[in-house]
């Protein structure tokens, strides 16, 4: 169980660090181990609580980034020790957990990786021209939003 936070704003104007932190911090029980904010962009910020798992060193503490995409994810991907022996003909992987498995299905197939990962999830991933925010299709890790004109939080 990991705590995920995002706000995609209409201008940073519209952001207010202080108010995400205390967001962020309102759901730390959720991942106790490690948290952290990214700034993706001008208009998007991620945050994560971590609960480490499966990779409990730090190299998977999140927010994710590699070749200029972000992910935030809460959950696990069963099949991730499968989907890593065939993304390592083209991918060096630096930890052995199913975050950064999932980061690079993104990255590899796009929304298409939904069609082959298996597990319990909600996740947010930004690739720089796009974003794709998903939960498991038995809604086990449920993600929650809030739209106003502003922005989505």
């Amino acid at each position: 169980m990991c705590g995920i936070l995002a706000i995609f704003c209409k201008n940073s104007k519209s952001y207010n660090k202080e108010k995400f932190l205390s967001s962020l911090m309102k759901i730390k029980d959720r991942g106790p181990d490690y948290s952290n904010i990214l700034k993706v962009n001008e208009n998007i910020i991620f945050g994560h609580n971590r609960l480490k798992i499966i990779d409990v060193s730090d190299k998977s503490n999140q927010p994710f980034q590699a070749n200029g995409c972000s992910l935030i994810f809460n959950g696990c991907i069963y099949n991730y020790k499968y989907l890593k022996k065939i993304l390592k003909k083209k991918y060096n992987f630096k930890t052995d957990g199913d975050t950064e498995v999932l980061l690079y299905s993104l990255i590899e197939w796009g929304e298409y990786a939904l069609d082959k990962i298996d597990g319990m999830y909600s996740f947010i991933f930004h690739n720089g021209d796009e974003t794709i925010i998903s939960v498991d299709e038995f809604n086990e890790k449920p993600l929650y939003y809030h739209q106003n004109e502003n922005y989505m939080i």
